[in-house]
């Protein structure tokens, strides 16, 4: 590596600034490039966020519209699978915070942030709705547009 500066030193001064010049461009060029993909990925994301928010509620409303017990009991038993992806995830992350608090202490405080964070999208998944003063089924069908144009939007790429 030595030898490479000592080489880039001997060159003219004019050579040297245009190397840099051309160097910080393609940094600059490869920093945006980065930044787009970052960009769409979390803007893809957000819409997978969303439209798993959005099956969440529906079936939550649907289990409580339902008058029938086996739709109760299908949609129940789709919140409570929907929470247990993010139960596990919570349990993984708890396990990652006290291998590494172990390790590191004050590093572990990641692992169990993490916990906290899939502990609350689960126990956002089944918690109970105010079923009072709400209007189900308009609530629903707005849901259910607003998951056809997500839908959409995500088979468009974003």
């Amino acid at each position: 590596m030595d030898d490479l500066v000592q080489i880039f030193k001997n060159w003219p001064v004019l050579i040297q600034g245009a190397v840099g010049s051309a160097l910080f461009w393609l940094v600059l060029k490869l920093i945006k490039k980065g930044y787009e993909i970052v960009e769409q990925s979390l803007s893809h994301r957000s819409l997978r966020q969303r439209k798993s928010w959005l099956i969440s509620n529906i079936a939550r409303l649907k289990a409580l519209s339902s008058k029938e017990h086996t739709s109760r009991s299908y949609y129940a038993s789709m919140l409570i699978y929907r929470s247990l992806r993010h139960l596990f995830n919570g349990i993984i992350w708890l396990s990652f915070g006290l291998i590494v608090n172990t390790l590191f202490n004050p590093m572990g405080i990641i692992g169990f942030v993490g916990c906290i964070y899939f502990m609350l999208k689960a126990f956002e998944t089944v918690k109970p709705i105010n079923s009072e003063n709400l209007d189900k089924e308009t609530e629903l069908s707005s849901f259910q547009d607003e998951l056809k144009l997500v839908r959409e939007r995500l088979k468009d790429g974003g």
